[in-house]
């Protein structure tokens, strides 16, 4: 017995997987089935750079389930408030 696909993305859904995680799923479902990746994520992570590189201070970006995605360190040069 084989779960149908609409099983296998409730699953998913349920236990919020991010884009790749789902994939890979699929990819243990149906070895034969390829998904193509959601060009989405890409413009996620350049609007995300943008944001980094415009940042002076130590901070980090989480995603909806509180991973940690970017940390930025302290610089050399960083004086921050009380430093």
């Amino acid at each position: 017995m084989t779960p149908s696909r609409d099983v296998i993305d409730s699953i998913a859904q349920a236990l919020r997987l991010a884009p790749a995680e789902k994939s890979h799923l699929h990819q243990l479902w149906n070895p034969h089935e390829y998904e193509t990746p959601s060009p989405a994520s890409l413009v996620i992570n350049l609007q995300m750079q943008k944001i980094i590189d415009q940042l002076t201070y130590p901070s980090h970006i989480t995603n909806g389930r509180s991973e940690v995605l970017v940390h930025l360190h302290l610089h050399a040069g960083y004086k921050g408030i009380g430093c």
